[in-house]
């Protein structure tokens, strides 16, 4: 889903072939953490499930803490980093 990768949405991005390819899943991202290989800018978004959308922010809190706990307390994560997390409401 396009609002899970929210960097195609720019026209910069979908017409260059080198940005693209910089659009990756999070199957590498443990590793570039380990190797101090993370980006200069990054953007994490969890899956649907995850996220929150279909099972609610207590079950998106818990995954948040589960993934990002550990990493919060990694030098080699937090080393001249920045992290936020935000959480949508849906209206009821």
């Amino acid at each position: 889903m396009r609002k899970h990768v929210p960097f195609l949405s720019f026209t910069n991005v979908q017409q260059n072939p080198q940005r693209c390819a910089n659009i990756m899943d999070d199957s590498g991202f443990s590793s570039d953490i380990a190797s101090g290989n993370l980006p200069d800018f990054s953007l994490f978004v969890p899956d649907i499930k995850n996220y929150g959308h279909d099972t609610g922010v207590a079950y998106a809190d818990k995954w948040l803490s589960a993934y990002f706990g550990p990493l919060m307390k990694n030098p080699a994560f937090i080393h001249e980093g920045h992290a936020t997390g935000r959480y949508l409401r849906r209206g009821r």
